[in-house]
Order: C-alpha cells, then structure tokens, then sequence
C-alpha cells in the first residue's frame, strides 16, 4: 500500500536517500533559491494565516538489497528500526534506504539550509543523508560546508576534492545564494540578516508548532521499476 503523508523537517532526520543514475544533477539556481527564501520569509512573517508551508512532494522507494550491495551502501540492518507509533510520531523508519524518485532539487536545498542550521549551533539532530550512484563522494560536502555566518562566508576545506562535480559548484553557489539573499537589502525588507536565526528556528520547528514547514511524503510500495 503506497504512504501518503505530510512530514515535517525534523522527521526527516536520520533518513537516507539514494540518488539513482536516472536523476539530473542538482541544479537550483540563484532565481529559484531567493524564490524559495522570499516565499518562506512572507510565510513566516505572515502571522501563520496558513497551517503549514508546503515544500512539495519527496516520492521515494525502498531501495532493494541488491541496490544496497551494487552502489555499497552503508549497511543500516543493524539499527533499531521504530516502533509503529514512533513511526506515525517521527516519519519513516530510519534504517532503511530510499531511492529518490522525485524531489532530489528539494532534498539537497533543504540539506543545504541544514547545514545553515548546523552552523548556528542549533542542530542535535543528525541530518538525512544523500548519496550518488554516479557521484561518489559527493555526499560529502554537505559536513565539509564551512558557513562563517559571522563574516557571511561559504568555504569548503578542499575544493579539489569536489572539482569533478558540476553539483558541487551549483551547492556552493546556493550557499552563497542563500547569504547574499539575507544580506541584499532590495530583497524584501532591510536587515534580513539579523533574523536568520529566527528564520531556520521557523524552518526546523516540528509538527506540533504553531509554525512549521512541511514535505509531502509519498512512499510508493508497488513492485515496478522506479524510472516507469
């Protein structure tokens, strides 16, 4: 039976995504990250006249074993899976892997401002994570982001470990995007910057919050290809 439900950004943590061969690169752009920013700052300031914000749907698959062994992921058997009320309470189970059919373009953004979260010492969670059957490796930049929010910078410890990837030049510049977006005056309001932390506290908070951003989640169980 296919599952069909709202999550908030908390019950996406601890979760893993697998990023199949059939799937674009990441390519969100500078439009389409200060849209994103723009719409969840109207949001926010809004006074809630809406239940929740939503990110769109994540559509995603349990990835099979032989998946599992073919791109060597990690092996996640040995973790204690939910309850079945933890798991109506927190989302999926966490020892599991799903093959992301739609919604990588969301996932990584939302992994990105994440990051942001983690910069401002806010996160005890620990974040869902990607991986690439074609980009091996890659998965790696979203810990090596170093975000000084202080001095509004983006760095990455070593870019040559990255220089083969096209996805990580369009991270980075969404990072980047996500900085001059709070730093640009013409965008909005003035002294956007002083609220970022105000900002990803709305971004994060859970579903029994008054304010929340949400994904639709759908978990489709039927036995077919995921490309068909």
């Amino acid at each position: 039976m296919n599952n069909l439900k709202l999550m908030a950004i908390p019950q996406l943590m601890g979760k893993h995504f697998f990023i199949p061969d059939y799937q674009r690169g990441y390519k969100w752009e500078k439009d389409q990250v200060y849209a994103l920013l723009r719409d969840l700052w109207r949001y926010f300031k809004s006074g809630i006249k809406q239940d929740f914000y939503c990110l769109q749907p994540i559509v995603v698959k349990e990835c099979p074993q032989e998946t599992i062994e073919k791109y060597d992921l990690l092996d996640l058997s040995n973790l204690e899976a939910y309850g079945e009320d933890d798991t109506e309470k927190d989302g999926p189970k966490n020892n599991i892997w799903y093959e992301v059919i739609d919604g990588q373009q969301r996932l990584t953004t939302i992994r990105i401002l994440l990051a942001f979260h983690k910069a401002r010492n806010f996160m005890s969670d620990q974040p869902f994570e990607l991986r690439y059957a074609t980009r091996d490796g890659l998965h790696f930049i979203f810990d090596d982001l170093s975000i000084d929010i202080s001095n509004k910078k983006v760095s990455l410890p070593s870019t040559s470990q990255y220089s083969g990837y096209v996805d990580a030049e369009y991270i980075m510049d969404c990072a980047n995007n996500i900085i001059n977006w709070f730093n640009d005056d013409n965008e909005i309001t003035t002294n956007k910057y002083n609220e970022l932390g105000t900002f990803l506290t709305n971004f994060y908070m859970d579903q029994s919050k008054d304010v929340k951003v949400q994904v639709i989640w759908y978990e489709t169980t039927e036995q077919i290809d995921a490309r068909d």
